[in-house]
């Protein structure tokens, strides 16, 4: 049980080790990496929200044009189609 403790932590501090202490062409590389995965999302994200704006801006001139001709055919709208009479209230025997 101790010669396995020992191989499995004496394998865990190499790797801290190493990870640790990277020379100057593996951080060079890694900056190049963290870059280049920055500027993939980037490329990716700007049309995704350009996308969402515009489709916001669609979605509230649509409404908004909606409710204009729901208001104009709405009773007493513009565009309601009725005539402005007088109501005549008839009793019985008249």
């Amino acid at each position: 049980m101790s010669q396995v403790r020992d191989y499995i932590f004496s394998q865990g501090r190499a790797f801290t080790v190493s990870t640790r202490n990277a020379g100057p062409l593996g951080r060079v590389f890694a900056a190049v990496i963290a870059l280049l995965v920055l500027v993939i999302v980037i490329l990716l994200a700007i049309p995704v929200l350009a996308l969402g704006v515009i489709g916001a801006l669609g979605y509230v001139a649509y409404a908004k044009t909606r409710a204009l001709f729901a208001r104009a055919y709405a009773p007493n709208g513009v565009l309601d189609g009725r005539r402005n009479v007088k109501v005549i209230e008839r009793r019985d025997g008249e």
